[in-house]
């Protein structure tokens, strides 16, 4: 594929970083056949990363750009209708995560920093009040009902935050 990033930064190439760190992390959580992709959600490639596995039943969509919200409740409606288990996922710049926190109690969000030259992805989860606690994504587990992330204070404890289902 071409890419055809109009900018060059060094956050503008995360969605390649994601996609590569989700494609790997599911292998190491025992997903074969996993399908990364980088839906053009109007401006090229960028804006979203999805991966699919478990038979293609399963689907993380992690929102990076900015998408209006009749478009994400299109989406939504869209993937729930072709993917039993969709769990939706935010980027920095994506304000979706703050109504997705108020509605459901919590958003996933994830973001790339730079740390010893390399980009480290990092799965946080949103608060209603809009604090998000960070861990890499490493250290997050696969469940039947979602991603687990691990309380960054107590490697022992493990939050287990279920897909959105809206209903």
């Amino acid at each position: 594929m071409h890419c055809r990033r109009t900018r060059t930064d060094e956050a503008s190439a995360d969605h390649l970083y994601i996609g590569q760190a989700l494609g790997q992390w599911l292998v190491r959580e025992g997903q074969r056949g996993t399908d990364i992709t980088y839906p053009d959600l109007g401006s090229g490639p960028g804006g979203a990363v999805e991966a699919r596995f478990g038979a293609g039943l399963r689907l993380i969509r992690v929102q990076l750009s900015h998408l209006p919200v009749a478009a994400w409740e299109a989406a939504r409606a869209e993937l729930s209708g072709t993917h039993p288990n969709v769990q939706w996922a935010y980027g920095p710049h994506s304000g979706l995560g703050h109504g997705e926190a108020q509605a459901a109690g919590h958003a996933v969000r994830f973001i790339c920093r730079t740390e010893g030259g390399n980009r480290v992805v990092y799965v946080g989860t949103q608060s209603t009040d809009h604090t998000i606690e960070w861990t890499t994504l490493d250290r997050c587990r696969l469940t039947d009902e979602g991603i687990a992330v691990p309380s960054p204070t107590e490697s022992a404890a493990v939050v287990v935050f279920p897909p959105y289902r809206s209903q």
